[in-house]
């Protein structure tokens, strides 16, 4: 027992000297700031820093800034000193101030829910009229690509080394204009059969010619006219394929060069160009089109429709085209196909739009937005994300006053974008609550409901379980 009286005593004797030390060591730190105030050392400083802080602006300055700084600088001086001053004393009374808190109560009857203790409208609780009617806008992603009707891709029908390359990618061209040039061994060979075919042709003429001579002057036979008509209607009939052929290349038959002109088939801009000089092209290796030649004027929209969308528009549907690098740029177009099958591995429906671009500043293989009014919706119109699902059920809360808010159950119509019909449940009147409705929904999913005797939820009640452990320990 002695031993314990003896630890408490010293225990009162450490406290006491740490209070003398702690209480010495502050009357010493005073003392200390009040010497040196009085000896003016911290007002020598300042004013030398002040001294040196103007001549270095001074200097530093133009010409005319230095003279209304050599004027109003001790002005200019005290109004900074008065705002760090100003500032200084805002930012302490602001660590001063405790702010009241407020304890916010809930009370739950039934599927209403009301919160007392508050005025104005909670943090993240918003409310707005239900709207009467809409005109709802399917949004579909897609891309653009050339109009393959008024686009023509231009391979070479021929081996060989480009020679020449005529035209510039973007450049305007027309029908039958060359392209390139290229030195084919293959078309060489074309060459020499359309040659070999339009000269055993004149001589199956001067053949014919002096046959039906002999034969009026009775020297040769009937049998001998039939079978030189005949050997020369073969050889007119060949003149005629290796001419047809060298007409569909777009060549001349005049000699054998073995220069192929590539040539244009259609009027157009040149989108696409594949080839150089001194490239060499194969048959079985060239895949790629060597030129592109579309009329950009005019574009094809390719969207993207899921199956659940299908039947929603019509063919010839008017459509708004959109690109965020050009938000400005805001094209009409219309529906022209719908295809007849399903994407297996994407689960959508290829739409084809055509689009006018006459600005030119629409790009094939841009990503395009695409914006198709349907038809309009005579109902309550809702935020989507105001309805809770409940199982199988749909719910929304509607605001009765402020701060109070009753849960309603609906029947949901069509749904477009971030919008719902609602058919069922609701009044036009009413005012719809749009952000904070799954917060509402967890309280009456967590809180116990009792309508006969509504309990009140306090912060209160807490502090009164945590007073009341505090007695009792210390009891």
């Amino acid at each position: 027992m002695k031993s314990l009286s003896q630890l408490i005593n010293d225990f009162f004797r450490i406290i006491i000297w740490l209070i003398k030390a702690i209480v010495s060591s502050f009357f010493k730190i005073i003392g200390g700031l009040l010497g040196a105030i009085r000896s003016r050392i911290f007002i020598k400083k300042f004013r030398e820093t002040e001294v040196f802080l103007v001549n270095q602006i001074e200097e530093n300055l133009p010409e005319v800034p230095k003279i209304f700084w050599k004027k109003y600088h001790r002005v200019v001086l005290r109004i900074i000193y008065m705002v760090i001053v100003g500032l200084t004393l805002l930012n302490f009374a602001r660590c001063m101030y405790k702010p009241e808190v407020q304890s916010i109560g809930v009370i739950i009857d039934g599927d209403k829910i009301q919160f007392t203790g508050v005025n104005k409208p909670l943090n993240g609780m918003r409310s707005k009229p239900i709207e009467v009617g809409a005109q709802p806008v399917l949004v579909l992603p897609g891309r653009l690509v050339w109009d393959e009707e008024k686009t023509v891709k231009i391979f070479s029908p021929f081996a060989g080394r480009v020679q020449q390359v005529d035209i510039q990618l973007g450049q305007q061209v027309t029908k039958g204009q060359t392209l390139a040039i290229i030195q084919s061994p293959e078309f060489g060979i074309v060459q020499t059969d359309a040659k070999k075919s339009e000269l055993m042709a004149n001589l199956a003429r001067l053949n014919l010619n002096r046959a039906k001579e002999l034969f009026d002057q009775g020297i040769i036979a009937k049998k001998e006219l039939d079978q030189v008509s005949t050997d020369s209607l073969q050889a007119f009939a060949e003149y005629d394929r290796a001419l047809a052929r060298m007409q569909s290349l777009g060549a001349i038959n005049k000699s054998v060069d073995q220069r192929f002109q590539l040539t244009s088939t259609v009027k157009g801009i040149v989108v696409e160009r594949n080839i150089y000089p001194g490239r060499e092209l194969g048959i079985d290796l060239n895949t790629s089109p060597s030129f592109v030649v579309t009329d950009p004027s005019n574009l094809w929209a390719i969207l993207e429709l899921s199956e659940v969308d299908i039947g929603r528009f019509e063919l010839g549907a008017e459509v708004t085209i959109f690109n965020n690098t050009l938000p400005n740029e805001k094209l009409k177009g219309h529906i022209s196909r719908i295809a007849e099958f399903i994407d297996p591995v994407t689960r959508t429906v290829k739409v084809r739009v055509t689009v006018p671009n006459n600005s030119l500043k629409l790009k094939a293989e841009m990503f395009i937005q695409a914006e198709i009014p349907l038809s309009h919706v005579d109902g309550l119109i809702v935020p989507s994300k105001a309805i809770v699902l409940i199982g199988d059920s749909h719910y929304v809360f509607v605001e009765i006053e402020p701060n109070q808010y009753i849960r309603k159950k609906v029947r949901l119509g069509t749904q477009f974008l971030e919008k719902t019909e609602v058919i069922e449940g609701l009044y036009a009147s009413e005012k719809i609550v749009f952000d904070g409705a799954l917060y509402l929904n967890e309280i009456l999913r967590t809180q116990s409901k009792t309508s006969n005797n509504p309990r009140q939820h306090s912060l209160s009640k807490y502090f009164e379980k945590i007073k009341a452990d505090i007695v009792l320990f210390l009891k």
